[in-house]
């Protein structure tokens, strides 16, 4: 599926992230640098085959997802395409090569319950208040739902069921906490929440990189290991979050 393959490249199998940062060295990928968006270059990761993508049937449903969330509302297009960019990074990143594909999936379509919602919420350029900030925040759930109705893996939908929670319980909407959360969501929560800072709302402006992921590390709902990976590519690796640029084609 050309949306979802653009652009990608080919990763050997890393070192385990873990294992090089503990021999003070950066840990080593197959990197390269041949995605150039915006007038910037952009390094490009993918999971290899056999890991590198779903299935037919899957990769259509997926794609009609997509094309969904460009109907209605293609800023949450985008920012679903560059968070599943940034998180599938994170994962290789941490040596998570059999993992990465389906988070970059769960990426794709991590927000589609939002696509639920009224118009009057969704596309609202102030802050969200009582009411419908709880329709917000059912849109994890709702995304599950969907991802289940249409034969998604489980272990696809639990990500996107689980994208918001919290490693001290304070996230939605379970209210998980520590090892009962996938580390893929822990995954997509960083990647979401640095998207989300980092790339100019409606209602808030962006911040910088550097800013960002100092809010993150200073909050004890992420985790650590996943905000130290986050923060060696941004800042080590080069590895950028271009707001005006869709991995998948969609322009934000």
């Amino acid at each position: 599926m050309n949306s979802m393959s653009g652009g990608f490249v080919c990763l050997s199998r890393p070192r385990t992230a873990r294992n090089a940062r503990t021999a003070g060295q950066p840990p080593s990928r197959g990197l390269a640098q041949d995605g150039v968006a915006g007038g910037q270059r952009g390094r490009i990761y993918a999971p290899c085959a056999p890991h590198s993508g779903p299935g037919p049937e899957l990769e259509e449903a997926v794609q009609f997802l997509i094309s969904a969330a460009e109907e209605r509302d293609p800023h949450t297009a985008a920012h679903q395409s560059r968070v599943a960019h940034l998180a599938s990074a994170i994962a290789l990143e941490m040596g998570l090569v059999e993992e990465a594909g389906e988070i970059h999936v769960a990426g794709l379509v991590h927000d589609i319950g939002k696509m639920m919602l009224p118009d009057g919420i969704l596309r609202k350029p102030d802050a969200l208040m009582g009411l419908e900030r709880r329709m917000v925040e059912a849109h994890p759930r709702v995304g599950y739902e969907v991802l289940e109705a249409l034969g998604f893996p489980r272990s696809i939908s639990r990500l996107v069921l689980q994208h918001h929670e919290r490693l001290d319980g304070s996230g939605y909407p379970l209210g998980l906490s520590g090892d009962d959360i996938a580390v893929g969501a822990r995954i997509l929560a960083v990647a979401d929440c640095i998207d989300a800072m980092v790339c100019p709302r409606p209602y808030k402006p962006a911040v910088g990189v550097e800013r960002a992921l100092a809010e993150v590390a200073g909050d004890s709902g992420f985790d650590p290991e996943v905000v130290d990976a986050c923060s060696w590519l941004l800042m080590e690796k080069g590895f950028a979050v271009l707001c005006r640029w869709n991995p998948c084609g969609v322009q934000g």
